[in-house]
């Protein structure tokens, strides 16, 4: 097992799971684009894991109902993330849009369901009707385990390999959509996200866009260089005479297929690529760390775990405790006691009892005539990240 499959596999199962939360977070905020995106990040990474381990270092036919499933969606899962990235800009598009019609929640609902029917009614689709081009049941592979074979015909051209090109045009010219109107007004940024009325606030807007855009920068160039290895690498082109002409006694679809020389590609670090692109932009943002959160209470892991960031801190109830040390000979009505320190602990007043905390004491509750009240409010935090 080489470094770069090692790296590939604990990539891998890593970006399945911190990705899981953003993805968690997106379906509860009604986010469709960002939750479809995440939601095939959390598949592929899965099923690549999964394939690598089982076939580390053979190609032997050991699972043949998960390779039936994983071939499939290893097949699709690209164009999938093409999909739901093209959803997520066309949503931008949707806000920057000056003078456009308040969303209704009937509009949200249709909207959402039309982006996760895109997202996912696509990919079904072609997975259903690859048989059409498949010449065998699918391939066992060294190191990435299942995965789809298909013959160069034009059904292979018009059910499979002309969507992500479309869909990446489709992509590329909303962002330059996108792109025009945020130089134009890029200074009522705020008044444009407030008046769509949409789930987002600036931070999250500004996120969601460098999530769309990075990635569109990545899987851009890749479309174009994976369309053209799709084509050499299926092709020689075979005219479409008849099913039985594909299919004939050499290209069974009951054959299973194996290659035990199988070397990582570009393809199978796209999956990895996406999973780092959307946790570098929303595993830390506050929804998703409630998430994470409500997960290690639910597994009950918040007590073995130390929750002493801030950007922990800051998603508990918890009251906080402040310990302070009063140097009383600074006083001069305490010098003459000998210069004595005093350490005294008080609470935090959680944010409904801060205008009790901060009416004033009596003189009578003072334990000590010269002590210092002080009261101390902590604020929470924008989401800023």
């Amino acid at each position: 097992m080489t470094t770069e499959f090692t790296a590939y596999l604990v990539l891998s199962l890593l970006c399945a799971l911190i990705n899981i939360a953003p993805a968690v977070s997106h379906l509860i905020q009604g986010h469709s684009g960002p939750a479809s995106f995440g939601i095939w990040v959390v598949i592929l990474n899965i099923l690549g894991f999964v394939n690598g381990v089982l076939w580390i270092d053979d190609a032997q036919d050991k699972a043949p109902i998960f390779c039936d499933v994983s071939a499939k969606l290893t097949m699709v899962g690209p164009l999938g993330l093409l999909i739901a990235n093209c959803c997520i800009i066309r949503y931008l598009a949707r806000i920057v849009t000056p003078n456009i019609i308040v969303e209704s929640n009937s509009t949200a609902r249709i909207r959402i369901w039309t982006d996760y029917t895109l997202s996912f009614g696509i990919p079904a689709f072609i997975a259903l009707f690859s048989v059409v081009f498949q010449v065998a049941r699918y391939e066992v592979e060294t190191l990435v385990g299942c995965s789809n074979v298909s013959v160069l015909a034009w059904p292979t051209m018009f059910i499979f390999i002309i969507w992500s090109p479309i869909m990446c045009g489709i992509a590329c010219g909303y962002a330059l959509y996108v792109l025009y109107w945020l130089i134009r007004q890029h200074r009522e940024l705020s008044q444009l996200i407030a008046r769509s009325r949409s789930p987002l606030n600036k931070s999250r807007f500004i996120r969601m866009c460098a999530l769309a855009a990075t990635y569109l920068c990545i899987s851009a160039p890749y479309t174009i260089a994976g369309t053209v290895t799709i084509l050499h690498d299926i092709g020689p082109f075979v005219p479409w005479k008849s099913w039985g002409y594909i299919h004939d006694d050499d290209n069974k679809l009951s054959d299973v297929r194996k290659n035990a020389s199988y070397e990582l590609n570009i393809r199978d670090w796209l999956s990895v690529t996406a999973g780092l692109t959307v946790f570098f932009f929303f595993s830390f943002a506050s929804e998703s760390i409630a998430v994470y959160v409500k997960l290690a209470r639910l597994l009950h892991l918040d007590n073995m775990l130390q929750l002493s960031s801030s950007w922990l801190n800051r998603c508990s109830l918890a009251p906080k405790t402040l310990v302070r040390t009063v140097d009383q000979s600074t006083h001069p009505l305490e010098w003459a006691r000998g210069g004595q320190h005093q350490t005294s602990t008080s609470t935090y007043p959680t944010f409904d009892k801060v205008i009790a905390a901060n009416r004033p004491m009596p003189a009578s509750h003072v334990s000590n005539p010269n002590a210092i009240i002080i009261s101390v409010v902590q604020h929470t935090k924008p989401d800023f990240f």
